[in-house]
């Protein structure tokens, strides 16, 4: 049995990372870690987990991913977030939105990540939002 004292929100990004590896929990992530360090009695157990961490993980940080998503709200549903709210424009647009932060990035995100992102993005720019949801309300914006 391990602890570890870590924050709340690097434990967030950590899981996700780890999922993004293909490991289905902490749990088994350390499990691997442990023993790709002790099947290598003769290598420097740093040097071995570096590289197989490496190995293992995804290219992109986690703060990347978020800002690739942040991006692709900004340039591609900005409107729609204005208009309708982070709750509606997910419904309606979240797939879309997945489609390009793959093409971008070349990583499937999740719907509740997501979900999270355009609540994180209304809360973030929610001045500039209501500016332009009144622009297009008074007809300044087609």
């Amino acid at each position: 049995m391990c602890s570890f004292r870590i924050k709340q929100d690097d434990v967030d990004k950590f899981d996700r990372r780890i999922k993004r590896a293909g490991f289905t929990s902490r749990s088994d992530f350390f499990t691997a870690l442990v023993r790709i360090v002790i099947s290598e009695p003769k290598q420097n157990p740093k040097d071995a987990a570096s590289a197989w961490i490496l190995n293992q993980m995804p290219p992109l940080s986690e703060d990347k991913i978020e800002q690739a998503i942040e991006d692709a709200i900004r340039e591609h549903l900005f409107a729609v977030v204005a208009i309708h709210g982070a709750d509606v424009a997910f419904e309606r647009t979240w797939m879309d939105l997945r489609t390009i932060v793959h093409e971008k990035t070349d990583i499937w995100t999740t719907a509740s990540e997501l979900r999270c992102a355009y609540i994180r993005f209304e809360d973030k720019y929610r001045r500039e939002l209501c500016e332009h949801q009144n622009k297009i309300l008074a007809g300044e914006i087609p």
